[in-house]
């Protein structure tokens, strides 16, 4: 009986120690009420520059995309230049500072967080002028030179779970024409480097300019444009990506034609046809980032009344009237 007591004592002593602190990696963060989150490639893929209006407003940017340590932020912007109807684009980084974290029942040692009574202290790395100071560009496309009536755009697709690559896609084309080019992107953040996979369009012109004579689509395949669509990581991954591949044709009619669906490990630099025919987005593809819901109507009580006091106190009438001759 004691020698069982004693193995399980020592085997308790084994385990490493429990840390009870709040973990940032939830989608759930223990955070305040005012600043919650949701994931951010939902429904996988689809996540694109809403271009609408841009030749009056000449500029737009995408949903701030947070990486699942919380770490920061990459947005992707597209500026509209209207003499030469000329669109280009920049993928920015903003770093973020911690999370804004409130104690909870179970944390026995809340988590060192920097003051964060003033809730604007965090949420103001999200305001498009506070940010333009902190941002950093990682990729520019279509500048330096003047290409009428051309578009090109970046956007981000999704973080890998660990935080340490971006994968984010470049579509470029002519302006009221259509798409003319698309690519896959991977942003390795610790090595600070940008990779472009190529290799990806070369897959499919081998596979299916090698199809038999008996294909329909082997003849139109030279003349077809291409579209690479990344769907995002693979769960459980953080090397793999799943996309998919469309082809265009204009002659004899305008016909899109799935190309199949497609996995990329980025590590061994492999390329895998999963399905030729089934273009369905895999139910597997991982959901990593965030974006965040800002609610300033959920601040604190206290903090809303001194805002309303500061207000106030700018509103006052000068005690001494001012008389100008």
């Amino acid at each position: 009986m004691r020698l069982n007591v004693w193995m399980t004592v020592l085997a308790l002593l084994a385990l490493p120690p429990l840390t009870w602190a709040a973990v940032p990696y939830s989608p759930t963060p223990n955070t305040p009420a005012y600043l919650q989150f949701k994931a951010y490639n939902q429904p996988a893929g689809f996540v694109e520059h809403d271009l609408w209006w841009i030749e009056e407003e000449h500029l737009r940017r995408t949903h701030p995309l947070i990486a699942p340590d919380f770490s920061g932020y990459v947005y992707g912007e597209v500026l509209f230049l209207p003499d030469v109807r000329q669109t280009f684009s920049t993928l920015y980084w903003v770093p973020l500072p911690k999370l804004p974290f409130v104690r909870s029942s179970v944390d026995i040692k809340p988590p060192v967080s920097q003051n964060m009574q003033d809730p604007r202290s965090y949420l103001s790395y999200f305001d498009e002028e506070a940010m333009l100071q902190r941002r950093s560009a990682l990729l520019k496309v279509n500048q330096g030179e003047q290409k009428n009536f051309s578009f090109e755009t970046l956007t981000p697709v999704d973080w890998s779970a660990n935080s340490q690559r971006l994968l984010f896609k470049r579509r470029a084309g002519l302006l009221y024409t259509g798409l003319r080019a698309s690519d896959v992107l991977v942003w390795d953040a610790k090595k600070g480097s940008v990779s472009l996979y190529q290799e990806l369009t070369r897959a499919l012109e081998y596979h299916f300019i090698t199809l038999g004579k008996g294909q329909a689509m082997n003849p139109r395949i030279p003349n077809m444009a291409w579209d690479i669509e990344p769907l995002g990581w693979k769960e459980g991954s953080n090397d793999v990506f799943y996309w998919r591949a469309w082809a265009y044709t204009n002659y004899p009619e305008k016909t899109r034609y799935p190309l199949g669906l497609w996995s990329y490990n980025v590590a061994l630099e492999e390329t895998r046809l999963l399905n030729a025919d089934e273009f369905r987005i895999p139910t597997d593809v991982a959901q990593n980032g965030f974006v965040p819901i800002l609610n300033t109507s959920a601040y604190p009580k206290a903090y809303q009344k001194k805002l309303k006091g500061d207000e106030a106190s700018k509103m006052k009438r000068p005690k001494q009237r001012q008389i100008f001759f």
